[in-house]
């Protein structure tokens, strides 16, 4: 049987944010509660995709990793809402599956952050769906 959020992602494309580069600044691990700057125009970029109502935005993080991090994911997951959430940001999801730990992700469906503050992701979207 699939999910209800499986079968909404068929419908509604989703957006996977990680967290640390992307929507908080990132120098190196310093600690589960320790976080870089919020980038606000990612934030931005993100409440504005949610806001379309075209695409669920979710949250795939290694810092909701138990294996990584040595804490029950309902309590690292629990961590990452409330800093998340502090910063305004809104998403439909944060995944349960833990994101690993790796040196680099490969996928054809990538987009590099600096190429989202060089251009609007609007952008990069139509142009991955024309291209």
């Amino acid at each position: 049987m699939i999910s209800e959020f499986a079968q909404q992602s068929i419908v509604i494309p989703t957006l996977v944010f990680d967290v640390d580069g992307v929507i908080f600044e990132y120098d190196g691990w310093h600690g589960i509660d320790h976080y870089g700057k919020p980038i606000q125009e990612m934030i931005d970029c993100i409440n504005r995709l949610y806001d379309s109502g075209e695409y669920q935005i979710c949250i795939w993080s290694t810092r909701t990793n138990p294996l990584v991090q040595g804490y029950p994911l309902f309590n690292l997951k629990c961590r990452l809402e409330v800093r998340l959430n502090s910063t305004g940001i809104k998403y439909h999801k944060i995944f349960d599956e833990p994101k690993p730990l790796f040196y680099c992700l490969i996928d054809d469906n990538t987009i590099n952050p600096d190429r989202i503050k060089a251009m609007r992701l609007y952008e990069i979207l139509e142009e991955n769906k024309n291209g």
